[in-house]
This record gives C-alpha cells, structure tokens and sequence, in this order.
C-alpha cells in the first residue's frame, strides 16, 4: 500500500508543476492459465469434456477449476485479470482471483479471441454465418458482426478507431508442397469502421502473406505472422504501404517490448522488430511437436505443452537460453491453449521534467475515455483514495476505456512503460 499512496502523491505534484514521474516497474510471473481440449472422441457419446485450470509457478501445482460441456478449446487471452476462453462453441469469461465463471456465450466453431479497449474480438473457423464478430468484453453480449469476412479468422487488431482482420484466400500455388493444390495462399486484411459497424475494404497483400495469422501493433505499424511463406508484414495503416521480411516464421510465441518470440525454421528465437535481426538468445529447437507456448520473459522461461490427444497431456518449463527443460508437469489432455498472466510492481524512483507520451481525450470525460499510446504499456485508472478502477497491458496504439459506472470526481491515468511511469489527471 505504501507504494500506491506515495505514487498518487507523486502524481499529485506531477499534475501541479507539469511533470512526469518516471518510476523503477518489475515483473513477476503469477501463473499460466492452461485449457485442455480432452480425448480425441471420433463420435458420441462423448466421455471426455474440455476443462480449463491454473499452474502455480512457485509450488509447480496445476489445479483444474472448470470443465465445460465440449470437445475442444482453441484459445486463451487474458485482460485486466480476466480470462477469455474460446471451446468450441462457447466463449467463456473467468475471473482470475475467484476462478469463477463471470459470463458466457454461444458463438460456434470458434477460432480466435482477443481484447481490444471494451472489445472482444470474435473470429470463427468455419461454418455459416459471419466469421467476425464483437462482443462486449464486461457481459459478453453481442454488439455486432461483419458479413463480408466470410473465411477463417487468423487475426484481429484495432488501431484508433478501426479493426484490421487477418484471412486468406484461395491461390493458384502454395510455396510449400504439395503443389498446385490451390489452398489459401493470398493474404488480406478487412478494414472495418468500429463506430459505425461498418466493412470498409479488403486489403489484399498477395502471396506474401500466405497463412497470415497473429495481427499486433508495434511503433504504429500492425505486424501480421504469414506462417505459409514464413514472412512478418509490417502494414503502415495511415498509409497503406506493407514491406514482408523473409526470416522463416512458423508461429508468433510472444511479443514483448519490441522483439518478437516466435517458432522459426532455424528454431525459437527472439527477433527485433527495431532492428530487424535476430537475437542471439534464444535459440534451441523443441524436442518435440508442441500444442501450444507462451514466453515468460521475467525469467526467460518457455512454456510449452506436449500431449498425444488420447493419453497424455504435460506442461514443459525450458531454459530459454539453451533449451534445457527446468520442469515438467502432468496436465490434463490436450492442453491446446495457454496464456502467462504477470504482476506488475512500481515504487517510485524520481520525478523528471518531460513532454508525456500518452494522449486521453475526452477530459473532462462521460462514459468513455480514449488513451493514445505511443508504444506498449501498462495502464491504470486510480481514484484519490487510491483504488483501481481500471489495469490492462495493451500493445494497441488506442484503448477505449468504459467509465460509465463511475462517480463523479477527480480520477489518476497512469501509463507504464518500461522504467517510464507517466501520470494525467482526468475529471468525471
């Protein structure tokens, strides 16, 4: 509590004389949250239900807290902490202290999740129906979709006030073989209009973007994974100029900071979006086919599950220097989605005189505030007395924060990036 309170008063002189407080923040890794899609079942009835549980970094204990009544799981993202679980054909909301059900909905044949301001970005694997779809992330209500996305959703980002949804289409060739079987070789992105709910266009960027997938953004610039040509786009969206860089990607692991975790050709390695090279850490080739990772980059640790769909599930803790497996886990079976969530802890350091790197507007604000960020960062919403009304780690370049249940009054943002803590009053 210290910490807290001598932050806000820090805050306070910030807001007094124009400065910053640039404070000393530290990581910690709280847990992995693992989902586990059970047996492999050919047809009913089935005995096996996906279930979704908590590992333990400090006591290396995995507990199952949920089973839901499917067959599969696809996806995990976490936010603000909360878990978004996408199985089959549910999206379910769990809160990570409680470990409790806090929604759910129905959405079938589910692919991607992600969380955007007061978003959830729905993306479906096939079927009828549109692919891409919005939801609120508070109770899960559906707010609306897009019928022109009409093929397997890879990704889905939103810069300012627009959503970019990575999908491919059919080519003449693939670049790896098979030949000439016509599979989904062009990639493109749909650009749609969030305020209005409205498709604006497709992008189409070419066999370049074979296989394009995870969609982030970093420096402004949206950063696409095209897994079947093996290259990152770097996709300019104020104006529209894409450049491929040919380094043999196969899988994003994680982003953090600016340098991309990824499963290469050559291995898992670290390669720097600033500079574009590779690091020269890590670098090791898994021992085996994993089901799905996660980088925890507080200890340079990998965390990568195994399993053969019917008997086995485990949890592996590597080395993420030399590819040394630190611990192994028995999981349930399966495990084909799992997310780190971290702590984040700030005391101060000094306060420094300079120009702020975030922008809020409105101020003074209703139901809505709008954060512009220049780079990946951590924010927080605290009231005088120095409770949270708001935390989440964004790599957007905008967030939209939903303020509509809170009280008149005086309220503290705070942006936290690297060792940089920057502080704006805002008025309700």
């Amino acid at each position: 509590m210290k910490n807290k309170f001598t932050l806000l008063k820090l805050a306070t002189i910030t807001l007094l004389f124009g400065t910053n407080i640039y404070a000393q923040s530290s990581y910690s890794l709280k847990q992995a949250i693992i989902a586990n899609g059970g047996i492999f079942e050919f047809a009913a009835p089935y005995q096996d239900r996906a279930t979704i549980g908590a590992y333990n970094p400090t006591s290396n204990i995995y507990t199952v807290f949920d089973t839901i009544e499917v067959e599969s799981v696809q996806d995990i993202v976490l936010d603000s902490g909360y878990a978004y679980l996408a199985a089959q054909d549910s999206i379910v909301k769990y809160n990570l202290t409680t470990y409790q059900r806090e929604a759910i909905a129905y959405f079938p044949a589910l692919k991607k999740l992600e969380v955007s301001g007061n978003f959830l970005f729905v993306g479906k694997w096939y079927g009828s129906g549109d692919y891409f779809a919005v939801y609120n992330k508070h109770n899960l209500q559906p707010l609306f979709s897009i019928s022109q996305v009409n093929q397997t959703v890879n990704g889905m980002v939103q810069v300012n006030d627009t959503i970019y949804v990575s999908y491919n289409i059919k080519g003449t060739i693939d670049l790896y073989p098979p030949w000439g079987v016509y599979a989904d070789s062009i990639g493109k992105l749909a650009v749609i209009h969030a305020p209005t709910q409205t498709f604006v266009r497709d992008e189409i960027l070419g066999e370049d973007a074979a296989g394009i997938g995870k969609l982030f953004v970093y420096n402004n610039h949206i950063y696409g994974i095209c897994d079947a040509s093996g290259k990152i786009l770097k996709y300019n969206p104020a104006t529209t100029a894409d450049t491929f860089f040919n380094v043999g990607i196969i899988e994003y692991i994680r982003m953090h900071q600016g340098v991309l975790y990824g499963n290469f050709a050559t291995g898992i390695q670290a390669y720097d979006l600033n500079t574009n090279t590779f690091l020269s850490t890590p670098l090791f080739t898994p021992l085996f086919m994993y089901a799905s990772a996660d980088y925890d980059f507080v200890n340079n640790h990998f965390y990568l599950t195994d399993t053969d769909y019917s008997s086995f599930g485990k949890l592996y803790k590597i080395n993420g220097t030399n590819g040394q497996i630190l611990d192994s886990i028995n999981l349930r079976i399966a495990p084909e989605a799992i997310a780190l969530e971290f702590n984040v802890n700030t005391s101060e350091n000094q306060i420094e005189t300079s120009q702020n790197s975030i922008r809020v507007f409105p101020n003074p604000f209703d139901n809505i505030i709008n954060v512009l960020l220049n780079d990946e960062a951590d924010l927080f919403v605290y009231d005088l007395s120095g409770k949270i009304h708001y935390h989440g780690h964004h790599t957007a370049s905008s967030v939209t924060i939903d303020s509509r249940d809170w009280s008149n009054g005086v309220y503290i943002i705070q942006s936290i990036y690297k060792n940089n803590v920057q502080t704006l009053k805002l008025v309700k």
